[in-house]
């Protein structure tokens, strides 16, 4: 069996199960690939499990997760539907790469190029008290105690406590006497989206011209 006829079965069967366009053109380029990677010394049908383990390793090494899934469902039709071949072979473990933290320089250098000191006080307060953007966006006014240097407030059924360091506090009274009309810690009537934290996160981020993919739950591992 020559290389077309392989990918023109492939097609044939996906098209017998209705499959959708993008289906067929994901299976058929994971299959050449596989093909391409594989034929140089053996004939089509001569193409072992083994073949494909090691192509999905190979694959495990440079894509996403996602990606290799699609790439294992491609093969296991593949071998199962064209090949006729028992299709018993495993999704490859992709190892958990460690997240990129930053330095300190760093942390400084995202925070002095804030370009407002709403979202300054917004960057430093995720990296301060190691909350989620997602949480901070629901706190209230209400929920800090400035004299106790803490809050604590309800989030989805689960209570949230944490502390404030002096240099926080100080920026959370100077921001709240420029907004005394506000509810919510961030904003005056309804909470922020998630998002928009994200979005001012990477925006600084990229004014600060630092490298490493930015997000608020990179800022909330540490604590100044």
């Amino acid at each position: 069996m020559i290389k077309e006829e392989a990918l023109g079965s492939l097609r044939n069967e996906l098209e017998k199960r209705k499959s959708s366009e993008l289906t067929v053109k994901n299976y058929t380029w994971f299959v050449n690939k596989l093909i391409e990677s594989r034929t140089k010394d053996k004939e089509i049908n001569n193409i072992s499990i083994d073949d494909a383990q090691k192509f999905l390793s190979q694959l495990a090494n440079q894509k996403s997760k996602n990606t290799i899934s699609l790439a294992t469902a491609s093969l296991k039709f593949f071998f199962s539907e064209v090949l006729k071949q028992p299709a018993h072979f495993q999704t490859p473990q992709i190892e958990a790469k460690p997240q990129e933290k930053l330095n300190e320089e760093e942390i400084l250098t995202l925070i002095n190029a804030a370009e407002t000191k709403k979202s300054k006080l917004i960057i430093n307060f995720i990296y301060s008290t190691g909350l989620k953007a997602s949480t901070i966006v629901h706190l209230k006014k209400e929920h800090l105690n400035l004299e106790e240097k803490n809050g604590k407030f309800l989030h989805e059924n689960k209570e949230i406590t944490f502390t404030l360091s002096e240099k926080i506090l100080a920026e959370i009274k100077e921001h709240l006497e420029k907004h005394p009309n506000y509810v919510y810690l961030f904003s005056k009537e309804k909470p922020l989206s998630t998002r928009n934290i994200q979005k001012i996160i990477k925006k600084t981020a990229q004014k600060a011209k630092i490298e490493k993919k930015v997000t608020p739950n990179l800022l909330s591992k540490g604590k100044i």
